[in-house]
């Protein structure tokens, strides 16, 4: 709901439609045709290795991972208190986001089979609400973006190559 109602907000609508214009150039620069805004906007705006995606997931691993860290730990605790879950939580972060990391990457490479792209809707669903679709400006800030962030130099040695933006080394 509240990121229902902060998409109201003028500058939100403009944050959420450069995000559009990240995935659409990812999955452009992905596709190995080359990089144009023309290109680009014939790529959706949900993505699934996004941060978006990747929250949604955090949530469901937070909510398992937690639930079996406190069964554990009441096998050897007689009482859990707010501090003591706290602490136990706080600890395992790295493990949750790790796992949450996994998923994330495991889904994304798999989108092809039925069962896994299913189990990724959740997370696209929710990219309905922080993408949009973007002007041209907006997609050629946004190949300039990765233009600077690569450089021309390698962009121009993976020209015409298809791969996931994980392969590139």
């Amino acid at each position: 709901v509240y990121l229902i109602l902060i998409a109201q907000l003028k500058d939100v609508k403009t944050l959420f439609r450069y995000h559009g214009a990240e995935h659409k150039v990812v999955y452009n620069f992905e596709s190995g045709l080359p990089l144009t805004i023309k290109n680009a906007q014939n790529f959706p705006t949900q993505h699934p290795r996004c941060g978006t995606s990747f929250i949604f997931i955090i949530m469901l691993v937070t909510i398992f991972t937690h639930a079996i860290l406190d069964s554990i730990a009441l096998i050897f605790i007689d009482k859990l208190t707010i501090l003591t879950r706290l602490s136990l939580h706080i600890l395992c972060l790295p493990l949750v986001a790790g796992v949450g990391y996994e998923v994330l990457k495991f889904l994304s490479t798999r989108q092809s089979i039925t069962f896994f792209a299913l189990l990724s809707k959740p997370g696209l669903w929710l990219q309905n609400i922080t993408t949009k679709n973007p002007t041209d400006l907006e997609l050629e800030v946004s190949i300039t973006a990765l233009e600077s962030a690569f450089g021309k130099t390698k962009l121009k040695n993976l020209k015409g190559q298809q791969f996931t933006a994980e392969a590139i080394g």
